[in-house]
């Protein structure tokens, strides 16, 4: 799948003396087509962009969509999202939240090792 402009599709197209039907014929295709290509209902497959591309005599990338702002990372921060939902975990911590979380862990953590101390020892700390 291609992404293209519509908008720039359609001014291509028409600058160049083109209706919708006479391009969908000239690819092979029904006028329909070209009209959803052109509202961005539908995006061409990537033999049919090319061949537009042919027959408006510009380079493909001057109807393509560039996705600039695209991160790679997008699809692991989904996952990693719907990870903490079903674990429980709704948002991030706050740097203070955070803070207090790993001090109640401490003070959890020193009250478990004395408890353990003493009954190893059985003696009061």
């Amino acid at each position: 799948m291609c992404k293209i402009n519509g908008r720039k599709l359609s001014e291509l197209r028409m600058e160049r003396g083109l209706s919708r039907s006479d391009l969908a014929t000239k690819i092979g295709m029904s006028k329909s087509s070209i009209e959803k290509y052109e509202t961005g209902a539908a995006n061409p497959s990537d033999k049919v962009a090319d061949r537009i591309c042919m027959i408006l005599k510009v380079n493909r990338g001057e109807i393509e969509i560039h996705d600039v702002g695209y991160n790679f990372m997008d699809q692991r921060s989904k996952t990693v999202d719907k990870y903490r939902a079903q674990k429980g975990f709704h948002r991030y911590s706050t740097p203070e939240e955070t803070e207090k979380m790993i001090s109640n862990e401490c003070k959890e953590s020193d009250e478990k090792v004395k408890s353990e101390i003493k009954s190893a020892f059985n003696v009061s700390v």
